[in-house]
């Protein structure tokens, strides 16, 4: 049965206390957390699917999701998630350790505006699922979709940001990897200079982790340096689990001097099962833009925040 409507939602989370996007038994999600809370204020099931399946402690600035409202009571399981977690999820978003107390005690599904269908005001939903997420989601934007808007299906390019962080910082920490050692920016950037193209990155995968093909389209790829910052930035068609953190781990270790260049363009060229050794923390890693235009483009390469 189709869904009665369809919401595209951009999102940023920090996602350090949380398992990645993609929802799973026993343990915390962000798809879990925004399910919730669009449960909880709408009053009805609703499917919601994401464009990027950020890995356990990965950021977002700009993950785009849809939400799609089915014709159901709450309480009916969702399908696709464990019943234990369908019982327990409502209860979880309430509780302080994972959302801020909100002085607002008024139930939203009390509200007609965002719960009748005709009369839906996308950006009262906006701010409405804001009050029910936890504090280290946000969600940016909702607009209607076609009822068959799929943000995965239908992204054409993500581009993810890493940031490196070449002194200690007390502030910035969950959001950079502090390189210790002295980096050669030149040669990095030689390195980055290759990856643009078609190749096959079996050997920046996890082993055993992908099914679909290894052979990825890398649309961009460019570094800039910012005060005490190293930004990279890929944009592909697709991505390996873990390609991104282990390409940004092998771009450091040519920064360091262990690796040359010729090696690493060698690690483009080795087959499925010789995984590169190098796996950048998870913690520098944002999705920074999902793409559905070729007019689109993610704009100027930036810093996220740093003190």
């Amino acid at each position: 049965m189709p869904p009665l409507e369809c919401y595209k939602l951009t999102l940023e989370y920090d996602g350090t206390r949380y398992h990645g996007w993609q929802s799973q038994t026993n343990t915390r999600t962000v798809q879990d957390a925004v399910s919730a809370a669009a449960r909880e204020v709408l009053g009805v099931e609703v499917e919601v699917g994401g464009a990027g399946r950020t890995d356990a402690g990965v950021h977002a600035l700009a993950q785009v999701a849809h939400l799609k409202i089915k014709a159901a009571r709450i309480g009916h399981q969702v399908p696709g998630i464990g019943a234990e977690v369908n019982r327990t999820l409502v209860a979880q978003i309430r509780s302080p350790n994972l959302r801020d107390a909100r002085p607002d005690t008024r139930h939203p599904t009390t509200d007609t505006r965002y719960r009748d269908s005709q009369s839906r005001n996308p950006n009262l939903l906006r701010d409405e699922l804001n009050k029910a997420l936890p504090s280290d989601i946000a969600v940016l934007s909702i607009e209607r979709a076609a009822r068959d808007f799929h943000a995965r299906h239908h992204a054409l390019r993500r581009y993810y940001l890493y940031q490196l962080a070449t002194r200690k910082t007390a502030f910035s920490k969950r959001f950079v990897w502090w390189v210790k050692e002295p980096f050669d920016i030149l040669a990095t950037r030689k390195a980055v200079d290759i990856l643009p193209g078609r190749h096959d990155f079996a050997a920046f995968g996890e082993k055993g982790g992908e099914r679909k093909s290894t052979l990825v389209e890398v649309y961009e790829c460019s570094l800039a340096v910012v005060g005490d910052l190293v930004l990279i930035r890929i944009g592909a068609s697709h991505f390996l689990w873990k390609m991104v953190r282990r390409l940004v781990g092998s771009l450091v270790e040519i920064g360091r001097g262990n690796i040359n260049l010729d090696a690493f363009e060698q690690m483009l060229l080795k087959k499925r099962g010789s995984a590169a050794p190098w796996t950048a923390p998870a913690s520098g890693l944002f999705l920074e833009k999902v793409i559905y235009s070729e007019r689109e483009h993610p704009g100027k390469l930036r810093p996220v925040m740093w003190a």
